[in-house]
């Protein structure tokens, strides 16, 4: 199975799984009357907020180049690099996985708390594997990694792209966006209030 490296636009139903949407509502026929009338009030204004949301992602497949590589920052089992502003639409709306969205800014997340992520990342992905891959915790050392701070709702994240280096050399100057290639490629997110990880989805497979 190859990966597909971002060369196209978005299409068909890869469109709806860039970020996870909190509001799901689908409208049907409304009879006009007035209780009628307040609920369409109420379902227009969910859908709207739904629309919104969706509509921070770019339409296109967003990529990132930095002008030389990046220093890569490494420790007991990893090694990674930490990305800027500029790359967050290029890792945060990618075309084979959900993500928690965009943030309302960014922030460059500090060695102690890569290191705070790092110590309980083998723990969250042996108890939230992919089905195909339930030992790839034990493994994790030969993932290089993309560390990304996140401000959202007033909260502090760090997100985590986590991609094997044999499949891309260019990891060090380059945001790793791949559609397909199973959980080879995943994302996760941690939660640096609550001291704890709230999200990782795996690429999907052609």
């Amino acid at each position: 199975m190859q990966p597909r490296h971002l060369t196209s636009r978005w299409s068909g139903p890869l469109a709806r799984m860039r970020s996870p949407r909190p509001l799901n509502v689908r409208v049907g026929r409304l009879s006009v009357n007035s209780t009628a009338t307040i609920l369409g009030v109420t379902l227009v204004l969910l859908v709207s907020a739904n629309t919104a949301d969706s509509e921070q992602c770019p339409s296109t497949i967003s990529t990132w180049r930095a002008p030389a590589p990046l220093t890569v920052l490494s420790g007991n089992g990893y090694r990674g690099v930490v990305l800027p502003p500029e790359a967050a639409k290029a890792i945060l709306c990618p075309c084979s996985r959900s993500t928690p969205g965009l943030g309302d800014s960014y922030f460059q997340p500090s060695s102690s708390q890569i290191v705070e992520v790092e110590r309980k990342l083998a723990e969250f992905l042996r108890t939230h594997p992919h089905d195909e891959a339930p030992l790839q915790w034990r493994q994790l050392s030969s993932f290089m990694r993309q560390y990304l701070g996140v401000m959202r709702a007033g909260g502090a994240f760090i997100y985590v792209n986590l991609f094997r280096p044999s499949e891309r050399s260019d990891w060090r100057d380059h945001a790793v966006v791949v559609c397909d290639g199973g959980p080879a490629y995943f994302g996760v997110e941690y939660d640096l209030g609550a001291g704890r990880f709230h999200h990782i989805d795996f690429n999907g497979s052609s």
